[in-house]
């Protein structure tokens, strides 16, 4: 068995809270608004044309490793699975994940949501839980081979995450500046059939919230965009000291 002592806060944009307990892991000593505008994500809206639950995740994101890269996070992509996925291919993933977790170095997984893999002992892999309690979309582990915990709703990434020096705050301020203004004015580049990413998010979500019953896919948009726009106004006034410091 082996586990890494590294947290997870229950955000509800668990995208940033990974990256938020991995930055903390690696003693980046980075604020919860700073990591949010570092990474671009503050700056970010993603919406489905009949508000799919799935808008926070659904979207083409090569700009965000840039930006990790110069937060001093080298993110690697382990792959994608499903559930016509081979248990061969299943067997290599789990294998790479216990050769990076040997070394210290943590994993993220996400399936319904984003998780820290943590660890793993003789039965399977460990995940950091951000939410207590919600074993269906964010399970405490993941059973060698069968992935049962995932309930046959299977379409999962990995990642792993490595640190090295991170550019100046300067330097990231800048780039996520202007990584906010292509997102901002090609958000078509980013984006996947049916969604809109940038300005033509919030025309999606106005139409959709008139039409489409007040079901989950509306609760829980406007609850991860709402979570990332709170942080916004706190990320300005940093990104502002950090490039007047």
């Amino acid at each position: 068995m082996k586990r890494i002592e590294i947290g997870q806060e229950p955000y509800a944009t668990t995208l940033l809270s990974v990256i938020k307990g991995i930055s903390d892991y690696y003693n980046l000593d980075y604020s919860r608004a700073f990591v949010y505008g570092a990474s671009a994500h503050a700056f970010l809206i993603n919406i489905h044309n009949q508000l799919c639950p799935s808008g926070p995740y659904c979207w083409n994101g090569p700009w965000l490793e840039k930006q990790l890269k110069l937060m001093g996070l080298n993110m690697t992509d382990l792959g994608f699975y499903h559930n016509e996925s081979k248990a061969e291919e299943r067997t290599e993933l789990e294998v790479k994940i216990k050769r990076f977790i040997d070394k210290d170095i943590p994993c993220s997984v996400l399936n319904l949501d984003n998780q820290i893999v943590c660890g793993y002992d003789d039965d399977g892999l460990l995940f950091v839980q951000p939410w207590k309690g919600f074993d269906d979309s964010t399970p405490a582990r993941l059973t060698y081979g069968t992935w049962k915990e995932f309930k046959g709703e299977i379409h999962v990434s990995f990642q792993a995450y490595e640190s090295f020096e991170p550019a100046t705050k300067y330097e990231i301020v800048k780039q996520s500046l202007i990584t906010a203004v292509e997102i901002l004015e090609n958000g078509d580049k980013y984006q996947f059939d049916n969604y809109a990413l940038g300005l033509k998010a919030y025309d999606y979500f106005l139409e959709a919230f008139e039409t489409q019953s007040m079901g989950h896919g509306c609760w829980w948009n406007a609850n991860v965009w709402e979570n990332a726009e709170r942080w916004l106004l706190s990320t300005l006034l940093r990104l502002k000291i950090c490039c007047l410091s």
